[in-house]
């Protein structure tokens, strides 16, 4: 390795001292960075911000330069509050998939629904006004093994999609259902 603006040579011991050196301090720099990014969003999550991702019957919408609020789209919020009546009436993930794909219904990506995307709808409390963060802890390391059995949910400051009632029936019938 040669560098044009640092005067040192890989070559020797002393050069090779040097790199590591400095690679441990750059790598040190991005942890503490990476840290300080992950505290500032549980910090924000903790207050009922929004910390960005798309969400069916929501988008992003700035409120200054720094930050963001969650706004409700009437045309999704729709498909939203179908997907949790049709559960809610009997019908299983299969049914609501192929109910919504047969009646040309799409993903906020514009891709046909699968029974794992209507599972995420009605499993997310975002549409009850919550914000929930830190489900997968460490999801770089552990990818599908680092679930959080202590997410962060607390009350957002976006409107409510889906009532509590509704919420509650819903989620009664999946633990029956489970």
């Amino acid at each position: 390795f040669k560098s044009c603006s640092e005067a040192f040579d890989t070559s020797t011991a002393a050069g090779k001292l040097m790199m590591n050196v400095l690679s441990s301090i750059g790598e040190f720099e991005r942890e503490t960075t990476v840290e300080n990014v992950k505290m500032g969003m549980k910090q924000r999550a903790r207050t009922g911000k929004w910390n960005g991702g798309i969400v069916l019957g929501y988008k992003s919408v700035p409120i200054s330069e720094s930050e963001t609020s969650l706004k409700a789209i009437p045309e999704e919020a729709i498909i939203v509050k179908k997907i949790f009546e049709l559960y809610s009436s009997g019908k299983g993930l299969k049914a609501i998939c192929n109910k919504l794909n047969h009646e040309g219904y799409k993903t906020k990506k514009g891709n046909m629904f699968s029974t794992c995307g209507i599972k995420d709808i009605l499993m997310n409390p975002i549409y009850i006004g919550k914000i929930r963060y830190n489900v997968r802890e460490n999801w770089t390391e552990k990818r599908r093994k680092g679930i959080n059995k202590n997410p962060i949910i607390v009350d957002g400051e976006h409107e409510p999609i889906i009532s509590m009632d509704l919420w509650n029936k819903v989620h009664e019938l999946y633990k029956i259902k489970s």
